[in-house]
């Protein structure tokens, strides 16, 4: 069947699961990015050849070379917020859930630190009950809790497990360094050296600065070219898409979930993934958007030129599989 390049790669990766959910053309071109000729021609070739796992014929060569690469594991934190008078086992949950799925590479998204006595709406009463160092103990006292639980489960397995550590600092981890710029007398007091990341071993990326790995370029948000702002909004994966110019973007910030992947006419497959944050609480300023934040973390299997398979937990799931273990 002539064009059978354009919707090959899709049919091996997803046929299965198009033929199983009975997708029309319609929803297959809008799902995988293809066009809606290509997705017709999917659509008839499963309705009369069935689902991969049945085929009996090989995609001839000059059509397409299906190339199966395994790629790395990677598992994104989401905005944790960690802050005083908190129930850290958070951090203790996520180092358990670490060690028992073994993700090569960890990503913290920015923002584990609150720092909430740094922001400037507080109220005058507000400010009276918090207390800088108070904000900084609890993010430190997290990072301490990860990397000690790390270590027992280690010893306690007999394993050397040690994952590649990175953050992307966030927007509330920068209010640090907004307040020393704004009062010079405080350069050299307060700095990034206050959070302990690089004492645990985490690679530090700059507020604002993405890091790119296996394809995938992690910031904690991105912005539109020209413009200070956070992309964000109803279709917030699709813009990240639309705006990433061919690269796979991850961010958090938003703590909402959203994602979309689109293929190009090879079969490169792009992603945009917002990951939701990592906590359990409300939060008092937010009110009502508390209900449209996704908690849990995302694990991103087979990672390789910026393709990746995702798999979500809730933080429900994870207290319920790694809380009890003493």
């Amino acid at each position: 069947m002539s064009g059978r390049s354009e919707w090959w790669s899709v049919y091996i990766k997803h046929g299965a699961s198009i033929a199983a959910q009975g997708y029309g053309r319609h929803r297959i071109a809008r799902l995988y990015g293809l066009p809606l000729n290509a997705a017709r021609r999917l659509k008839y070739y499963i309705d009369t050849h069935g689902a991969p796992d049945d085929i009996t014929e090989e995609a001839p060569a000059h059509d397409v070379q299906i190339q199966v690469k395994q790629g790395r594991t990677h598992l994104v934190i989401g905005d944790a917020h960690a802050g005083p008078g908190q129930d850290l086992s958070r951090f203790k949950w996520l180092a358990r859930f670490c060690h028992a799925h073994k993700p090569d590479v960890v990503v913290s998204i920015g923002d584990w630190f609150g720092l909430d006595s740094l922001c400037k709406h507080n109220s005058p009463k507000e400010s009276e009950q918090q207390r800088l160092q108070a904000d900084l103990d609890a993010g430190n006292e997290a990072l301490r809790i990860f990397d000690d639980e790390m270590r027992a489960l280690n010893f306690k397995n007999g394993t050397t497990y040690n994952p590649r550590r990175v953050v992307t600092l966030g927007n509330h981890d920068a209010r640090i360094m907004r307040e020393a710029s704004q009062f010079p007398y405080m350069h050299g007091v307060l700095s990034y050296d206050l959070m302990h990341w690089k004492s645990y071993g985490w690679e530090v990326q700059p507020f604002g600065m993405p890091i790119e790995i296996d394809g995938v370029r992690y910031c904690h948000f991105f912005t539109r070219t020209g413009s200070p702002r956070a992309i964000a909004g109803q279709h917030h994966a699709a813009t990240l898409v639309r705006e990433g110019l061919g690269s796979t973007l991850v961010c958090g910030h938003s703590h909402q979930l959203h994602w979309y992947h689109r293929a190009d006419h090879e079969g490169r497959r792009v992603h945009g993934l917002v990951v939701g944050c990592y906590f359990k609480h409300h939060e008092q300023y937010a009110g009502t958007s508390n209900g449209q934040w996704w908690r849990g973390l995302c694990l991103l299997h087979n990672v390789n030129q910026g393709d990746f398979d995702l798999e979500t937990w809730h933080i429900s799931r994870i207290e319920a599989t790694h809380g009890g273990m003493g």
